[in-house]
């Protein structure tokens, strides 16, 4: 009997924030369960900005550098990304790292993270076509003939 009382609370908090946002011309929410119908308590409305909308943007893809290693998804020593998109270097190890440009094609920019300790991360976004090349500068003999290839 205990917990009924605070049902009662909450129904008034939940009614008391409804008003509210009626008032504000805030629009409820539901959601929908497994059934294709509505649990108990999903017309509560969502408050004003409870979610914040990201803008869709270029992708990203993450190498982790682990292991002394630039771990690329899906394996493998080669990116490829599309004009516009970037690449982001997150190193995970206990030691100091770089990813720095080795090659680039014609028109392309150099880059380099500079040194980068554990958990500290590098975007870059390739401005033309090609290949780059990059390796580690502490660890250029395990960490080298990587490559990032950006089609149009």
């Amino acid at each position: 009997m205990l917990g009924s009382g605070r049902r009662i609370e909450r129904g008034v908090a939940i009614t008391c924030l409804a008003a509210c946002l009626a008032a504000c011309g805030e629009a409820g929410t539901t959601a929908p369960t497994g059934d294709g119908g509505s649990s108990p308590g999903d017309d509560i409305p969502a408050p004003a900005g409870d979610v914040p909308e990201v803008p869709a943007g270029p992708r990203t893809v993450t190498i982790e550098i682990r292991g002394i290693a630039y771990r690329v998804p899906g394996g493998g020593d080669l990116v490829t990304i599309g004009l516009g998109e970037k690449v982001r270097w997150v190193n995970l190890d206990g030691t100091i790292h770089t990813a720095t440009s080795t090659s680039v094609p014609p028109g392309g920019k150099g880059f380099s993270s500079g040194p980068m300790s554990q958990g500290a991360d590098f975007t870059f976004t390739p401005r033309v076509a090609g290949i780059w090349e990059y390796s580690c500068q502490h660890y250029p003999d395990r960490m080298a003939d990587a490559r990032i290839r950006v089609v149009e």
